[in-house]
């Protein structure tokens, strides 16, 4: 039989219907507080300890004391909140014998980097060093994308130039010009409005890229070669149809007419013998 919930039916033959269970377990949730609990009573047990004997890392939950996916991923953030790290491993066959479990189980390991008084200053430090990180790789994103940008333009003008240099120069090979590339490149360069507001002059195009450049362009040219002969073609096959449907139109006509005379003079001959 199918239930009905806010998403739809569900199939029973999909397994229990879980959509209105909770994500966390009453048991599971004890066992996370408990889990927090150990990693707070761990710091606490390290003040007494010098700030010479840090980083300390140890294995603080066992595999006894389940945590959930959820329920891990909570334990951690809160961990790294604190400005300590948490990793966790499958448990050793040994570990596991304390336990009836045949599914995967873990043992949970923090590292405390410095000593627990210090470790607000040290979370805040590396809060501003990843906002750092993370604003000098948005810099260096967009210098590449303006980069990119400008290195299209700039192909698109040696290109351009190329061209405009093929239409003065028609006794020129194509294979010499494009091997010289940087001489054609400054002459053609004269050409260009002195007005310009592109600033593409700091950027150097590969001969590779022009040369893809000049094979994507000479593409889209077929392409659309093959578009507009495809819309010729086109036309021309509708001419053709309607020609041939007017001479067709034109020849049954004509036979219809012949054969109608052929009946006439049969019927004027048959009264005739009468």
């Amino acid at each position: 039989m199918f239930t009905f919930d806010m998403f739809g039916f569900h199939d029973p033959w999909d397994g229990p219907d879980r959509s209105y269970w909770n994500e966390k377990s009453e048991a599971a949730m004890r066992r996370e507080t408990q889990a927090i609990g150990m990693f707070n009573s761990h710091l606490q047990r390290l003040k007494p300890f010098e700030k010479s004997a840090f980083p300390v890392t140890a294995d603080l939950i066992p595999c006894t004391l389940h945590l959930t996916g959820p329920c891990w991923q909570t334990f951690k953030a809160y961990v790294m909140k604190a400005g300590c790290s948490a990793k966790r491993r499958e448990a050793t066959p040994e570990e596991r014998a304390k336990i009836k479990k045949t599914s995967k189980v873990y043992v949970i390991s923090v590292t405390v980097p410095t000593h627990p008084d210090d470790l607000q200053e040290a979370a805040r430090s590396k809060k501003e060093a990843d906002a750092a990180a993370a604003e000098e790789k948005k810099r260096k994103q967009k210098l590449k994308e303006e980069k990119e940008r400008l290195l299209q333009i700039k192909t698109a003008e040696e290109y351009t130039t190329i061209l405009d240099l093929l239409k003065e120069n028609t006794t020129a090979s194509t294979t010499s010009l494009l091997t010289d590339q940087t001489n054609m490149v400054e002459a053609g360069s004269k050409k260009r409005k002195a007005d310009s507001s592109l600033e593409t002059t700091s950027v150097t195009v590969p001969r590779a890229r022009l040369l893809k450049y000049a094979d994507d362009m000479h593409t889209k040219q077929k392409y659309m070669i093959d578009q507009d002969l495809a819309k010729e073609r086109r036309k021309l096959i509708a001419e053709v149809d309607r020609r041939m449907a007017e001479r067709k139109k034109s020849l049954i006509e004509e036979a219809e007419e012949k054969l109608q005379l052929i009946k006439d003079t049969i019927e004027t001959k048959k009264k005739q013998k009468l």
